[in-house]
């Protein structure tokens, strides 16, 4: 009998392996999370494909071959694998860890086996089987997804992008999803049809308790199959992938490694790794433990993020409103905010700026002359506003809200993502160009461009921000480096733990730390001027505003038309 098939594949991914092969007769899925690399992937494969041209006689020799190639590449502990094999008018059928098999005869659709075991049975035409893992059926919802278009007649080879559609938006990195469609009929003793006894339970189910629907369906297709389901077979020296002494084992060294990570708060990078190495294991052997055993690995999870908390000194803090500005202009709103000694200059892209002082909780008002790009930036020296408008140039408001064109739009400019006031001197950094503008202030006006940059110096992009106070500090994606006079400084900057985003970098003449807020997890790590990591502070609205700033130990987050504090 020929075959047709189509496979779904999610994102490709950077620190495991995923993999497929399709044969006239034999068909397998292999899955392995972290710690694999595509080489050690592509000699399993390999190896399985030689499995593939073997003539087994039984379903005890076809699983003894599979597992001792399992065995002899030392595949690592959360390895997920399902496999069919056709023999004549038998499909012998193995699954490893979380692998899983369905099958879709009619209208029955369920599945056959998964975890480690081993199955046999005959097939037949228009018979559909899938081979995949709980990854795709639980953590994604294959299972539902495939179930509201499997009785729709559409061609197996639409499978994926229907798939596909449903998943949506999910990270999907590393799902699989093979779909085997059997052509032609086979002759088996099981018959082309179901018996019509058969046909009138499949009438019926739909009446019964949700509970015997399910009991009822896995008898019907083990009878009409003629499956015959075995446990996985626990060979000397073969591969158990659940038995409780491996999960024993790796939860003590899980839980050993979480203990060593939490103690040392001297040495943050090795306790980091200590965690890193914990949480890889729990993060495998969720993947292939029972109900019973996931409790306890909820436990560790836990206490591995305490313990990271403590480590990096993390303080999760709850954020207070500090101010509307609709209750002084209806529909106020700001994107982005910037900070000159008590008073926060917000700027709102409508043609609207607003002075809030901080200290005294005052709102004063200003108009530009027309609205800005979104993209425009806000800077505020002494009593003046200025505000950087990427398609216009820079206009400076003075105290009583006149608006002058100070610096017309430049050629030179590319992509500024940041400005700064320092001194009445004008800064602009280009990430498209790689580039830091000074415009230098003059009695009445502003110099000609200079390059602030003297020598070597960090390479820029979009995303860059920078900071100055004497010294002027520039953050890119995850670094820092520090500059003085236009030269780089000899400069240690350090983020424990995971890599970060920096999204803004802060520090002005008053205080003593430079402030990095990433806004993708919504953190604000707190070093020294020295560049040594202090502390980090964890709260959702980091998340959620459009702009931070920080002042006399609070940080000040903006969020459309609302100044929300957090104290550090």
């Amino acid at each position: 009998m020929d075959t047709e098939y189509s496979v779904y594949l999610g994102q490709e991914q950077k620190n495991g392996f995923t993999g497929f092969l399709a044969e006239k007769n034999f068909f397998c899925i292999v899955e392995i999370f972290d710690g694999y690399t595509v080489e050690q992937g592509e000699s399993l494969m390999s190896a399985l494909a030689e499995v593939a041209e073997a003539d087994f006689d039984t379903l005890t020799s076809f699983d003894v071959s599979i597992a001792g190639v399992l065995k002899r590449l030392n595949v690592p502990l959360d390895t997920s694998v399902a496999i069919s094999y056709k023999k004549e008018s038998v499909l012998y059928l193995k699954t490893v860890g979380t692998g899983e098999i369905y099958i879709q005869r009619g209208r029955a659709y369920e599945k056959i086996i998964g975890g480690n075991n081993t199955a046999a049975g005959s097939y037949q035409k228009s018979d559909m089987y899938i081979l995949t893992s709980s990854f795709f059926t639980d953590s994604l919802k294959g299972v539902h997804h495939i179930k509201s278009f499997i009785h729709k007649n559409q061609n197996i080879r639409e499978y994926p992008e229907l798939v596909k559609q449903q998943v949506g938006m999910d990270d999907d990195t590393g799902a699989i999803a093979l779909f085997i469609k059997m052509q032609e009929v086979a002759q088996t003793s099981a018959g082309n049809v179901y018996p019509n006894h058969i046909k009138e339970y499949l009438k019926k189910y739909t009446q019964v308790s949700k509970k015997n629907i399910l009991i009822g369906i896995v008898i019907i297709c083990l009878a009409v199959l003629g499956w015959s389901v075995l446990n996985g077979i626990q060979k000397r020296g073969g591969i158990s992938l659940n038995s409780s002494q491996a999960f024993d084992t790796k939860m003590t060294e899980a839980e050993k490694l979480i203990q060593d990570g939490k103690s040392k708060t001297d040495l943050i990078t090795e306790g980091m790794t200590n965690l890193g190495d914990a949480k890889k294991i729990l993060v495998a052997l969720k993947k292939i433990a029972s109900k019973n055993q996931q409790a306890a690995i909820n436990k560790l999870e836990r206490e591995e993020a305490e313990a990271e908390s403590i480590l990096l000194k993390r303080e999760s803090k709850d954020a207070k409103e500090y101010t509307d500005l609709a209750s002084e202009e209806k529909g106020a709103v700001g994107t982005k905010l910037s900070l000159f000694e008590d008073k926060a200059f917000i700027l709102n892209p409508e043609g609207k700026i607003y002075i809030f002082a901080l200290e005294k909780k005052s709102l004063e008002k200003r108009k530009l002359s027309k609205s800005v790009s979104t993209n425009s930036l806000i800077g505020g020296y002494e009593k003046n506003v200025y505000v950087f408008d990427p398609n216009e140039g820079i206009s400076k408001i003075d105290e009583l809200g006149k608006s002058k064109m100070i610096i017309p739009k430049e050629t030179q400019w590319d992509t500024i993502s940041s400005m700064q006031i320092y001194n009445g001197n004008i800064y602009l950094l280009d990430g498209g160009n790689n580039a830091l503008y000074k415009y230098p202030v003059t009695t009445d006006a502003y110099g000609e461009r200079t390059s602030y940059f003297k020598g070597s110096y960090l390479d820029l992009n979009s995303q860059s921000t920078f900071a100055i106070d004497i010294a002027v500090y520039v953050a890119n994606t995850n670094t820092v480096e520090k500059y003085t006079a236009g030269i780089r400084d000899e400069f240690s900057f350090t983020i424990p733990g995971a890599a970060a985003t920096i999204t803004k970098i802060i520090t002005h003449t008053d205080q003593t730390e430079l402030y990095l807020w990433n806004k993708k997890d919504g953190l604000l790590y707190i070093n020294g001027r020295d560049g040594i990591y202090k502390k980090q502070i964890q709260s959702p609205i980091l998340k959620e505003a459009s702009d931070i700033e920080v002042y006399n130990g609070s940080i000040y987050l903006l969020k459309g038309g609302i100044i929300y504090q957090i104290q550090l």
